[in-house]
């Protein structure tokens, strides 16, 4: 049986994967820079909203957004693995249903085959500045950005780095988007482990 299941999962890799890979290399690498490739019934897809039920989260707005601006949704925390940012941005929250926007990630996620597509699928584009420019400037959707980055993920404590991750800032000055502050209460305690910068 072993012997079967290798025999099918080489012939998988030989005929599927490595085109798959090849593909994503020679035809489709820009993508992901280039505005993304967003499929807005996944945001109604019943995995997703069973996600949401289970977290159960509210989205609060202080102030109402016009659907047509333009907008950085400046995040905090970034906790470890984003869960609000997943429950409030990427499935169906009425409060953004009029508002085209897209999340950025680390470029190398999008590298990573097969996620990449859910990535994608989902609204995400790499995190660098020309691909949040491009995004905002001349495909007009707006953006998030978990400003502390990978570097604050594992802080669940407390703390935001922001010293040198003010290139939001510089971005939202060039393309005329709004900045939009958002808080993610309760996100430093999805997940039990703690650390702090300084501290073993």
């Amino acid at each position: 049986l072993l012997s079967v299941l290798m025999n099918v999962a080489s012939i998988f890799f030989l005929w599927f994967y490595i085109p798959y890979v090849l593909w994503i290399v020679l035809f489709d690498r820009t993508t992901a820079s280039n505005g993304g490739r967003k499929w807005l019934f996944l945001r109604k897809w019943g995995l997703l909203k069973c996600f949401r039920a289970y977290f159960e989260p509210s989205f609060v707005i202080e102030k109402p957004l016009e659907p047509t601006g333009l907008y950085i949704f400046g995040i905090h925390p970034h906790g470890i693995m984003t869960m609000a940012l997943w429950a409030n941005f990427v499935t169906e929250t009425a409060a953004l249903r009029d508002i085209s926007f897209r999340m950025v990630t680390l470029s190398i996620n999008l590298w990573v085959p097969f996620f990449r597509e859910l990535l994608l699928w989902t609204g995400f584009i790499a995190s660098d500045k020309k691909s949040v420019l491009r995004c905002l400037k001349k495909h007009k959707h707006s953006v998030t950005i978990t400003v502390g980055g990978a570097e604050e993920s594992l802080m669940t404590k407390s703390g935001i780095i922001l010293d040198k991750r003010k290139g939001f800032i510089e971005i939202a000055l060039r393309s005329g988007a709004s900045l939009v502050p958002v808080y993610n209460f309760g996100e430093r305690n999805i997940f039990p482990y703690t650390y702090e910068p300084g501290h073993n």
